[in-house]
């Protein structure tokens, strides 16, 4: 912690920023580009300074982690500067984003084992034994699809810079639906997709924007069994909006809030097909959100639902 006067000159210093910044306290009333020698941390402090605001960020250097915040004192015309070390809480998420990986790569192999030895089984099944290998089966894709979840998701966490590329929404679209249609016909569904204006450029990860609309397709055909599914996206001058509705079974009140939680699932019973991962929705969120975009959702019981995701026309 320490404060600053106006004029760049440091007033007060706490041990701690003694200790960090390998200063001194004969430093005191010296300019802070004398003393403080981090780059990140006199940028912070120089646009700060500039714009007099509070604000706070998360800053790295020497392989810590610290969250810094300013604030304005114009009673006593002094800026104080608090920096945090929250090294403890990056080690957490990478520890949690660490077991992730480590767990879906250890799973994968044994399950694609047990899914092999058990399609060689359905060759020769007797009557009684059918009913237990389908079981299997079921469980089994159920589990190498949660591990291809956690993948994707670790994937998206561990690597949160963009590979940004122009793309024609229309066809960026339409080679998702195409993926689609013989799952749709199947079920004897719709999949319709509708935008404006009719030539849409959009500069956006592809992989990462993908997930987006694939997560939810599959989601919904979860949850319709009748009519289908709806796809538009509308460009102005501001922003991209892009809609998905279904005309499935609907989320209840209760549940919207917690929707995007990771393995949540609102009511399993409502689904009469196979069992999502909980781990779809979290997964659209994220890539939602590295595009600097927001989605919400509205929904009710048995009259489907709608996700709306925005995105500011100067990040795509």
């Amino acid at each position: 912690m320490w404060s600053i006067k106006p004029n760049g000159t440091i007033e007060w210093m706490n041990p701690a920023f003694l200790s960090i910044f390998n200063a001194s306290e004969d430093q005191r009333y010296k300019n802070y580009t004398e003393v403080i020698k981090v780059p990140v941390v006199r940028q912070f402090i120089r646009d700060f300074m500039q714009n007099q605001e509070e604000r706070m960020s998360e800053v790295t250097f020497d392989d810590q982690y610290y969250l810094i915040t300013g604030s304005i004192n114009p009673n006593a015309e002094r800026i104080v500067f608090i920096m945090q070390n929250i090294n403890l809480i990056r080690q957490t998420e990478k520890m949690k984003k660490d077991f992730m990986v480590n767990v879906a790569h250890e799973l994968r192999t044994p399950l694609t084992a047990i899914k092999g030895f058990t399609l060689a089984l359905e060759e020769d099944f007797t009557i009684d034994n059918k009913r237990y290998l389908k079981i299997i089966k079921n469980h089994t894709d159920r589990l190498i699809n949660m591990i291809s979840d956690l993948q994707t998701l670790a994937k998206l966490e561990r690597m949160p810079e963009l590979d940004i590329q122009e793309i024609d929404l229309r066809i960026f679209m339409e080679n998702i639906m195409d993926m689609y249609v013989p799952s749709i016909q199947k079920a004897g569904l719709y999949l319709k997709y509708t935008q404006y204006p009719e030539d849409i450029l959009v500069s956006v990860d592809p992989f990462k924007f993908e997930q987006i609309f694939v997560n939810l397709i599959d989601n919904a055909l979860h949850y319709t069994d009748n009519g289908g599914f709806s796809i538009s996206a509308i460009k102005t001058d501001s922003d991209l909006t892009i809609e998905v509705a279904d005309t499935g079974s609907g989320i209840s009140i209760e549940h919207i809030s917690r929707i995007f939680e990771r393995f949540y699932v609102a009511d399993p019973s409502r689904n009469k097909k196979i069992s999502g991962t909980g781990l779809g929705l979290a997964i659209v969120k994220h890539a939602v959100l590295l595009h600097h975009g927001s989605i919400n959702v509205l929904s009710e019981p048995n009259k489907g639902t709608r996700f709306t995701m925005i995105f500011p026309n100067q990040f795509i």
